[in-house]
């Protein structure tokens, strides 16, 4: 009885089953590391512009530029109206005053327009940079590919191969 019932060992693809599974196991631990990686490499570049952003938001409030600072505006509370006093204008100094305020304020806004123009052109430089930065990053995040392509033409050709070498044997 022992004769006709016969113990199957393991087939003969199982080995090499595991060996590929094992292998491909590897691989995608590898390219999830490598993905991993490269985006604690973009955090990293974000965190760098967040702290950009907060150190210019900090500045535009010290320097009291309230108009052209993106901070929210505080709420105020309703109070009562405050009353206007009426006060009476002097003729003769007053127009001297009113060229020289209207002046200062002219001079004002001509320096927000430069500096608003010299923000935008270094904003641009900025973008210019983090831009040849990200391309950098990615193109260092994707010098496995040519690899990957290579292992797998690899695997594939000693396939066939194999397979060749079995069929005419």
């Amino acid at each position: 009885m022992s004769g006709s019932i016969q113990d199957k060992g393991l087939p003969v693809w199982f080995m090499g089953g595991v060996l590929a599974l094992l292998s491909l196991l590897v691989g995608l631990t590898w390219l999830n590391g490598a993905m991993l990686n490269r985006q604690q490499y973009q955090l990293m570049a974000m965190r760098e512009d967040i702290q950009g952003l907060a150190e210019g938001l900090e500045q535009n409030l010290a320097e009291g530029d309230v108009e052209s600072s993106t901070a929210p505006a505080r709420i105020r509370r309703h109070h009562p109206r405050p009353s206007f006093l009426r006060v009476q204008r002097e003729e003769e100094g007053s127009d001297q005053a009113m060229k020289d305020l209207k002046g200062s304020r002219d001079s004002a806004e001509k320096a927000v327009r430069e500096a608003r123009d010299t923000q935008r052109k270094l904003s641009i430089q900025e973008n210019a940079r983090l831009a040849d930065e990200k391309a950098k990053l990615e193109a260092a995040g994707h010098w496995w590919r040519p690899w990957l392509y290579g292992a797998v033409f690899a695997g594939l050709l000693a396939f066939i191969i194999r397979a060749w070498a079995r069929r005419r044997g």
